[in-house]
């Protein structure tokens, strides 16, 4: 009975602590998405808290919904916000590059969520 409560929070809290410590393109780019996706409204942040908090929803299918909501978010701020000490948002030319980047995040949550799920599960 327990199983889907502890391994949501070890997931949780494994994969967080890897992704607000590190250090690194990618993590930075999740790390602003994911501030700027809670700092939007209490309705955003309900979820991912309550997944957190004392475990009050123990649903790993949520755990990853919420993931990949996060990483998609991210990316979507990577695209459309201005990048730190330019005020305009990426050009077209910037785009290639910006997909490499984009590609980046989502191996780097796969490397860093990837091995704690197997061991949880």
């Amino acid at each position: 009975m327990r199983k889907p409560l502890a391994s949501t929070i070890n997931i949780m809290s494994m994969s967080w602590a890897g992704i607000f410590s590190a250090h690194g393109e990618a993590f930075d780019i999740m790390q602003e998405g994911t501030f700027k996706f809670y700092g939007k409204d209490v309705k955003y942040s309900h979820e991912p808290m309550s997944l957190l908090a004392a475990g009050i929803l123990k649903s790993p299918s949520l755990l990853v919904r919420n993931s990949i909501t996060m990483v998609v978010f991210s990316i979507w701020v990577l695209f459309t916000h201005p990048r730190p000490g330019n005020k305009y948002a990426p050009r077209f030319y910037e785009y290639p590059l910006l997909l490499v980047k984009a590609l980046n995040v989502i191996w780097t949550i796969g490397v860093v969520m990837g091995p704690v799920m197997w061991a949880e599960m």
